[in-house]
């Protein structure tokens, strides 16, 4: 990637929970050079090291105030100094997502968005794996918004994310396979294990 020709990328990655976002982030990261990344898994071990032996379900609002907040701030720094900026977020709110993406062409950044599509026994399974599972209404609420992604023209839901995609003119939708090689190009590593081309969404 040519850092000298274009905007450093902020780059979302987004999916349900359970899809694999911090495990993509976490395959790419030690390949990066001058790129910052935000998973807000970071949060939950700094947290949980404070407050050992707290359930993760009382520190789970904490988590996500502070992991947004910090998202925000590194955001509104613009990318002075840096090639790049990865945030960790479920991406599944519209006008939410849409915000971001017009703050961030405010502050220089060029937007990226990469979904991670799973099915829902897939991000259940994702779940288990980590050892921490989503209240079913909070999983419902998000499967839900994802869904409404692919909804027919006239759906009010499916044109909300018509609108709010148009802010993230580059955004793509991927495998679990496909997300690490896809992420490490858009970033610039150095090194980028295979992986089969995505396609746009």
């Amino acid at each position: 990637m040519d850092r000298g020709q274009q905007q450093a990328p902020l780059i979302m990655v987004g999916g349900v929970p359970g899809a694999g976002k911090s495990t993509a982030m976490a395959r790419v990261l030690p390949h990066l050079r001058g790129v910052d990344a935000l998973d807000s898994e970071d949060e939950r071990r700094r947290l949980s090291a404070i407050a050992p032996g707290v359930p993760y379900p009382y520190l789970r609002p904490m988590v996500h105030a502070l992991h947004q907040t910090r998202a925000l701030a590194e955001l509104l720094r613009g990318p002075a100094g840096r090639n790049g900026l990865i945030v960790h977020d479920p991406a599944t709110r519209p006008a939410r997502l849409k915000l971001i993406g017009s703050l961030a062409q405010a502050r220089g950044w060029r937007p990226v968005l990469i979904f991670i599509e799973v099915d829902r026994e897939q991000a259940l399974a994702g779940q288990r794996e980590r050892g921490r599972v989503v209240d079913q209404d909070r999983f419902e609420g998000h499967w839900r918004r994802w869904a409404d992604l692919d909804g027919s023209p006239d759906d009010p839901q499916a044109a909300d994310w018509r609108d709010a995609l148009t802010v993230w003119p580059e955004h793509y939708r991927v495998s679990r396979d496909e997300a690490v090689g896809l992420l490490g190009r858009l970033a610039g590593a150095e090194w980028v294990p295979h992986a089969p081309g995505a396609r746009a969404a």
